[in-house]
């Protein structure tokens, strides 16, 4: 449910803050199942195209990284996490990943404090940086925070934010001329 996803990365980076682990219910896609987990949240992060969690289930006894998208319930569990397995972050800086820097107003860089990676930074009240495994967490970025937000380094994707908003909005002049 991709519109759970902002309460599902609130409540992740809830439990990292409070150092408390996850109850969740999963639906894994690979064996067509869902089961009750309980897990340790490490970060969160955006790659090939979704949004995940890295962390230590304590279900499988492993590290397991778990895509939002299938998370059909989650809550900031009672007990302390008790694994911070290097694994999850040692996948994270070996990752493909683009540092950015972006401009907006302090509401809006509350939120991106918990959407994305453990690697931002607040630079100042209105300027901040983090890192991206690809341009499409920008681009949802810039759909979600509109012109409030600004990307300001790397110059590629500033450039392709300001052409992906010109595309969004002549999509929505050509839908509007079609016949209802």
């Amino acid at each position: 449910d991709f519109d759970a996803i902002p309460e599902i990365a609130t409540v992740i980076a809830t439990a990292i803050e409070q150092d408390r682990n996850v109850d969740m219910t999963y639906y894994s896609f690979h064996r067509d199942e869902t089961t009750e987990r309980v897990v340790d949240p490490l970060l969160r992060f955006w790659a090939d195209g979704n949004w995940y969690m890295a962390g230590y289930c304590h279900t499988a006894q492993a590290s397991r990284f778990f895509r939002f998208d299938r998370i059909r319930h989650i809550g900031v569990g009672a007990d302390p996490r008790t694994h911070t397995s290097v694994h999850a972050t040692q996948f994270w800086d070996e990752m493909d990943t683009t540092r950015v820097l972006v401009s907006c107003p302090e509401e809006i860089g509350r939120s991106l404090e918990r959407m994305v990676s453990a690697s931002r930074e607040s630079l100042s009240e209105s300027r901040w940086s983090f890192a991206v495994s690809e341009p499409l967490a920008i681009d949802r970025l810039i759909v979600m925070f509109g012109k409030d937000l600004q990307v300001l380094e790397p110059e590629s994707l500033a450039a392709r934010g300001q052409t992906m908003a010109a595309r969004v909005l002549t999509k929505y002049q050509d839908d509007a001329r079609l016949p209802q």
